[in-house]
């Protein structure tokens, strides 16, 4: 889904008024249920799922081309430029976690040689975020299985 969003950055303009219905949303919702079919999981649960990683795709598509956008007209500003920046001007005694993080470097990565390259690193971040959120629902599934009655070949 992600791969989609990024090849049609204009779908991140689209203005949500109702669930989506569209042929290629409704396949990837089938398949998704269809992947957690096996699950001690209600179909209510299983949409719940679907749906918490709903925002997280689309909230990294539209990160992702917006932080590219800003790349390519300022490259500086979007690598290392960014980690002095904000060192200059957080007050340590107010965002005291933050202040560490950028004392620590967390944005001091060198900038990439293209906003392609940018995507890839702000990928990296996103799949550690979804493996999270997945582990989580792991979590869950495991706990349901384990309270739930032993079901014919399960």
């Amino acid at each position: 889904m992600l791969a989609v969003l990024r090849r049609h950055p204009w779908f991140r303009d689209v203005a949500f008024d109702g669930p989506p219905m569209g042929p290629g949303n409704l396949a990837w919702l089938d398949r998704g249920l269809a992947a957690l079919e096996d699950t001690p999981l209600d179909d209510g649960q299983r949409i719940a799922v679907l749906m918490g990683l709903l925002p997280m795709v689309h909230g990294q598509a539209r990160f992702t081309v917006d932080l590219e956008r800003g790349y390519a007209a300022d490259p500086e500003g979007a690598g290392r430029g960014y980690g002095a920046t904000l060192g200059s001007l957080l007050d340590p005694d107010r965002f005291p976690a933050l202040a560490r993080a950028v004392t620590a470097g967390v944005f001091d990565a060198a900038p990439p040689g293209d906003a392609g390259e940018l995507g890839s690193e702000l990928d990296t971040g996103f799949r550690f975020a979804l493996g999270c959120y997945l582990d989580g629902v792991a979590a869950v599934i495991a706990r349901s299985a384990n309270r739930s009655p032993a079901r014919p070949g399960g």
